[in-house]
């Protein structure tokens, strides 16, 4: 859903609920509505200070004191500053209401409810829109091995995929001193490449030496790692 389109509560100067809004329509016209904020603290008192996104409506790519949002339709204070502190910062915990705070401004009216809370565990961020977008628009995941239950039994395919961990087959790399782009199918085509020089210096070294060869169709049975026969 746009955020836009999301429906937020519209109070009155008692804080008391007269309607329901779309938040676009709430920032356009500057309707008085509730918001919550969550101050996040470790054990040694320190504040935990985070850059917002550039995407936000009011206040985009600043820094900010607290984790929190607007107030969905129906939410209470409570169930808002768990929600946000958990989507945002990726905490778990139960913030301890303090105050609720009036605010009256160009960019907004709110009566907010402010909370803290303490927490010595990992801080894990709310993907940004633009990288949201990015992933969906760019990223073609039913091509890479890694999500795909068709096994990889090409061994140079599986000695490219040690080589360059994490990369999928539809990737492409750019290589300091190369003009092309390379991807996995290109690594393993160079690994099958310098196996089969290997393997034929390998043949006639030992021919030279007036060794007994296998037959000629053992060169065609693939390593089980590459360099290997």
């Amino acid at each position: 859903m746009d955020p836009g389109e999301e429906l937020v509560d519209v109070v009155d100067d008692g804080n008391e609920v007269v309607g329901v809004a779309p938040r676009r329509t709430v920032r356009d016209e500057n309707l008085l509505h509730r918001c919550t904020y969550v101050f996040v603290l470790n054990a040694a008192g320190e504040l935990y200070i985070h850059k917002r996104t550039d995407t936000k409506d009011v206040y985009p790519g600043f820094y900010d004191v607290g984790a929190g949002g607007v107030n969905a339709a129906g939410e209470s204070y409570e169930g808002c500053a768990r929600r946000e502190l958990e989507e945002e910062l990726g905490v778990a915990a139960e913030p301890i209401f303090r105050f609720l705070h009036r605010y009256e401004g160009p960019s907004g009216r709110v009566w907010g409810g402010a909370f803290d809370v303490v927490w010595d565990g990992p801080i894990v961020w709310q993907p940004s829109e633009e990288l949201i977008a990015w992933l969906e628009q760019s990223q073609n995941l039913q091509d890479n091995a890694s999500f795909s239950k068709t096994e990889v039994t090409d061994p140079f395919m599986q000695e490219a995929m040690r080589v360059f961990p994490g990369l999928a087959p539809a990737d492409r790399v750019i290589v300091d001193g190369l003009d092309t782009p390379l991807d996995l199918g290109d690594a393993a085509d160079g690994i099958r490449t310098i196996y089969e020089k290997l393997l034929d210096q390998a043949w006639s070294e030992a021919r030279a030496r007036g060794e007994k060869l296998p037959p000629l169709s053992q060169k065609d049975i693939p390593p089980t790692v590459p360099g290997q026969q």
